[in-house]
């Protein structure tokens, strides 16, 4: 188990976050539907630490805002150590309550390519921090049905067949998909990765 700030899991959720403006599939709406006023913001500031994902390395840095909102921002880093330009964004948490030991954050964050906000779940529990993006994807992802999909559709949201998107319209529709999207094995199974 993690123990200072500057080690990689205390920071996990932020990278995985990100990872959603890279895929398709994701629970997505044109405008923000979370709470601006209801904003959460769990995790300090941090000066900077370094991430290793799927063999390649990462320098990112996490800015609470007074508004909020936190500022990420991450850069490449090549085999030399030399850093790439850095990217940053912003991202969003309200308060989804507690399950099976972790406290649960809804977020969202801005994806500027699709022109749309994405959201995903952070998950809290004795210093870890993981996520896990909802995945609508049907031709790309290793499930033809994924559990996603079928909750956020009867939670409200629109799926244009093979698009890998559900667009919601409600903060309401949103939190439901996403709550019981918290409940599913697909879930935890991402959140209680080793």
């Amino acid at each position: 188990m993690a123990v200072g700030w500057g080690e990689i899991m205390k920071y996990a959720a932020f990278p995985a976050i990100l990872a959603c403006l890279l895929l398709a599939g994701c629970y997505e709406s044109k405008s923000n539907l979370l709470d601006t006023s209801a904003a959460r913001q769990p995790i300090p500031s941090s000066a900077g630490w370094t991430d290793t994902r799927d063999s390649s390395t990462y320098h990112d840095r996490l800015t609470a805002r007074s508004d909020g909102w936190y500022d990420f921002s991450e850069a490449s880093v090549d085999k030399d150590g030399k850093e790439g330009t850095w990217e940053s964004h912003t991202v969003l948490l309200n308060d989804m309550g507690a399950n099976r030991g972790w406290e649960l954050y809804a977020y969202t964050t801005w994806d500027d390519t699709e022109k749309a906000y994405v959201y995903g779940i952070v998950a809290v529990s004795n210093g870890v921090w993981r996520s896990d993006q909802p995945n609508c994807d049907t031709i790309m992802g290793d499930d033809p049905n994924p559990p996603a999909l079928a909750i956020a559709v009867a939670a409200g949201a629109a799926n244009e067949k093979d698009s890998g998107i559900c667009d919601f319209s409600s903060s309401a529709s949103l939190f439901e998909a996403l709550r019981n999207y918290s409940n599913t094995d697909e879930f935890w199974k991402s959140i209680n990765r080793q």
